[in-house]
């Protein structure tokens, strides 16, 4: 009855492990592609550039770093001024939603499934 009990138990924690690596490794994803868009939209704009590297920058600092979260809902429910995708999506929302839209948009569905797999 012990062993049946800790292989269960063994089996959840395993379980629940893979999808935080499968939920990182989608956030990175999407991570890295906004910022290879970004660098392709501001070219020739350095002032821009910096501006959004540094926004960037936040984000994987403040956020993505972060595995140990004591309230993943403090972090997604943050006002649009504190939350650096945000800063993003209005410094390159030109007209129609762009390719960056999507992909803000999938980074931030990438960083509820992290959030959600962490607890």
């Amino acid at each position: 009855l012990f062993g049946m009990l800790v292989g269960q138990t063994y089996y959840f924690m395993y379980q629940q492990q893979e999808l935080v690596f499968y939920a990182l490794f989608a956030e990175v994803t999407e991570a890295k592609s906004l910022l290879e868009q970004i660098s392709l939209m501001t070219y020739g704009r350095p002032k821009v550039y910096n501006s959004l590297l540094s926004r960037m920058n936040d984000y994987v600092q403040n956020d993505l770093k972060l595995l140990s979260v004591k309230d993943p809902i403090a972090l997604t429910a943050r006002l649009p001024k504190d939350d650096p995708l945000e800063s993003i999506l209005y410094a390159t929302s030109v007209g129609l939603p762009g390719v960056v839209y999507d992909t803000v948009k999938s980074l931030r569905q990438a960083r509820a499934s992290r959030c959600g797999a962490l607890q």
